[in-house]
């Protein structure tokens, strides 16, 4: 059977047209490869649906890949569009994904079990989740005193006249919409701190864009994304701290439809070995995609 036609079966709520649109973007991969739309499937074939557009439409079939695995604890590579955790048992999430593999029953929070850090739905790249109770204690103690290494990949708005940088401001939620984080000094605010270095700087229809590479030290929500739309540089793609017309303008001629922000490597300590355990993750399929339009 062809792929467009097993798709359009597989998945009764994409039209056909839909799925041809899926090959022809480059987000439906078989066995790890590129599909075309002429490409004839077996049962054993692995297909996957790599775009952050349609994840909620597909539902349970998440292609979440584990780079690490042991008793304690797992590594995952989230794709954007999936919640690492919902607002009831019942949510579609990250959580729901790994339920199987996390030992449900030591944890209290049902919800949220063996979830030691988070990022946003439409934040893809690498998250570690415990699998036991005394593994998550370890890390989050790792987290709660910042020896626990992040960085991101980012693109923003605008030039910067130095190469390297650190945004140190706090970061409190915003009083008219409580969605939503704002850089603010104030008995809640809690104090945050971002280190960037440019890593290039690309012309795109009239406006430059700076290519980062972004360590946080502190993990407070929104982080990245507030303090670079602080420092008038937002974040490409981010419709909550944004420039909409700018976004507008990149889902319309390049497809881009979420932030342009990736957790591409982590490094913490084992609970098991005490050892220290770094893993990186490569720009995500959507991402690299835009990257890859705006350089040549």
């Amino acid at each position: 059977m062809r792929i467009d036609k097993y798709l359009a079966l597989k998945y009764e709520n994409l039209s056909r047209s839909q799925c041809e649109k899926l090959i022809n973007d480059a987000c439906v991969f078989v066995n790890g490869k590129q599909a075309k739309k002429s490409l004839e499937v077996r049962e054993t074939d692995k297909i996957e649906i790599r775009e952050n557009e349609v994840l909620d439409v597909v539902g349970g079939d998440f292609d979440v890949p584990i780079l690490y695995e042991d008793a304690d604890l797992l590594v995952v590579d989230k794709p954007a569009g999936l919640v690492v955790h919902g607002n009831s048992e019942k949510d579609f999430s990250l959580v729901k994904v790994l339920w199987d593999k996390i030992k449900v029953s030591e944890f209290d929070d049902k919800i949220r079990p063996g979830i030691v850090h988070r990022l946003d739905k439409d934040t893809s790249g690498l998250l570690v989740v415990a699998k036991t109770r005394g593994a998550f204690e370890f890390l989050v103690d790792q987290f709660r005193n910042r020896e626990v290494h992040k960085e991101y990949f980012a693109l923003v708005l605008g030039g910067f006249a130095k190469t390297k940088g650190i945004i140190d401001a706090p970061v409190v939620r915003a009083v008219k919409n409580r969605k939503k984080m704002a850089v603010s000094a104030g008995i809640d605010s809690k104090n945050a701190r971002t280190n960037y270095e440019v890593l290039g700087e690309y012309n795109y229809k009239g406006e430059v864009y700076s290519w980062l590479n972004v360590v946080i030290e502190t993990g407070r929500t929104h982080q990245i994304r507030v303090h670079m739309a602080a420092i008038s540089h937002p974040v490409v793609g981010d419709d909550s701290y944004g420039n909409k017309r700018i976004n507008k303008m990149w889902k319309k001629s390049l497809g881009l439809s979420r932030q342009f922000l990736h957790a591409h490597k982590l490094r913490f300590l084992l609970p098991s070995t005490k050892k220290s355990l770094e893993l990186n993750s490569d720009l995500s399929v959507d991402l690299n995609k835009v990257l890859k339009a705006i350089s040549a």
